[in-house]
């Protein structure tokens, strides 16, 4: 009997997912309907929940090196400028015209609430018809 609840308990831990801390970055426009996700980060993988600093950390750096500090004329990675992509995520949302309008970026460690982290565009966000334009 304690074999097979060996054998239970080694096959259980094989096979069960690793459960990591997810760390979440987004940056936000605040709209009349609520707060719009306008540019998400890609996410990391943390040992532990108690981890915000990291987790803030790792925001600010991800945001700093994704869009030069929050600069909507920089081309990011994928070849369209910071604000244009941005627009195009409220297009998709259904707000092609808006602005001005500052993007806050905020963390969210293990589903917990999305905090401030200090970082927000560098210049206000305007779209014309889906199109990035000067405030």
């Amino acid at each position: 009997m304690k074999t097979l609840v060996y054998t239970f308990l080694i096959v259980v831990a094989v096979v069960s997912p690793v459960w990591s801390a997810i760390c979440k970055c987004d940056a936000t426009v605040e709209l009349e309907e609520g707060e719009i996700d306008v540019l998400i980060l890609p996410v990391a993988n943390l040992s532990d929940c108690s981890q915000n600093i990291a987790c803030a950390g790792y925001c600010k750096e991800t945001w700093t090196l994704a869009t030069n500090g929050g600069d909507l004329t920089f081309v990011m990675q994928n070849g369209v400028t910071v604000g244009q992509q941005m627009c195009n995520e409220l297009n998709d949302y259904g707000a092609p015209t808006i602005g001005p309008h500052t993007a806050y970026v905020y963390y969210n460690l293990c589903s917990g609430p999305w905090i401030y982290d200090g970082m927000s565009t560098m210049q206000d966000l305007c779209c014309q018809d889906a199109v990035n334009v000067a405030c």
